[in-house]
């Protein structure tokens, strides 16, 4: 079920931290051996697939509004790859967190597995957690 009562930015913006994720952890993941470079490619895949999920969502995909770029600035090697994917999952966390709180109630299921998602792969890079959203209608 798509969320409802999110707007075009959000669904925008999620469409980009998705595929900016994926493409820096395809840097990374070029530039690494071993475990780190298979668990990097593997986040990056599944970050560039929800990031065409959400643009069909969107309804941007192949379209002018489509926010997707072909590149994006990735930090130095003065980040590590942990550092980077770390941040990376912890960064995705926290929209997903915000998005569940905005969404309508009875449609946040895949924004909560997405949640939980990120916060599981992030914790296997070392992340802290992120605080569930107050749920609007609760208050």
């Amino acid at each position: 079920m798509v969320p409802g009562g999110l707007s075009a930015e959000d669904l925008s913006a999620v469409v980009v931290a998705e595929d900016s994720a994926g493409y820096a952890l395809e840097v990374r993941a070029a530039q690494a051996s071993g475990d780190l470079r298979s668990r990097a490619q593997d986040r990056a895949r599944l970050h560039r697939a929800r990031a065409q999920a959400w643009a069909l969502v969107a309804g941007v995909d192949g379209t002018d509004q489509d926010p997707r770029q072909v590149a994006y600035a990735v930090p130095g090697t003065e980040t590590s790859t942990q550092d980077l994917a770390r941040d990376l999952e912890a960064g995705l966390a926290q929209n997903y967190a915000s998005l569940t709180g905005r969404a309508e109630p009875g449609t946040r299921a895949v924004l909560v597995a997405l949640l939980t998602d990120v916060t599981i792969a992030g914790a296997g890079w070392g992340a802290e957690a992120v605080p569930f959203p107050g749920l609007p209608e609760q208050a």
